[in-house]
Formats: structure tokens, sequence, C-alpha cells
């Protein structure tokens, strides 16, 4: 299943990994157990983001 929401609270409570969409990149997908919120928020940011594209 693919969810695509901004609500950082859903997306924590039905996935299992979590990729940020930024500046039309995906970035790489994490496990939601190895990521913090904060971490997240930056990526969501553009700050620390990691894509292979």
């Amino acid at each position: 299943m693919l969810v695509i929401s901004e609500d950082l609270d859903e997306l924590l409570a039905l996935c299992d990994r979590i990729g940020v969409i930024y500046k039309g990149q995906l970035s790489n997908f994490v496990p939601i157990a190895d990521i913090s919120r904060e971490q997240i928020g930056r990526w969501m940011g553009g700050d620390g983001f990691v894509s292979d594209q």
C-alpha cells in the first residue's frame, strides 16, 4: 500500500517505511523504527535529504 500524506502522525501510525519527496525528488525509504520525527521533519525541509535519483 502507498500512503501519501503530510500528516506525520497518520504516517507513523500506518506505515512501516517512510520516504520524503523534496523538490520533485524521492528520498531513500527508511524503516520507521530507524528514523526520528525530527529527522523526517529535517528531510521535509531539505536538510540532510538523501536520494539515489
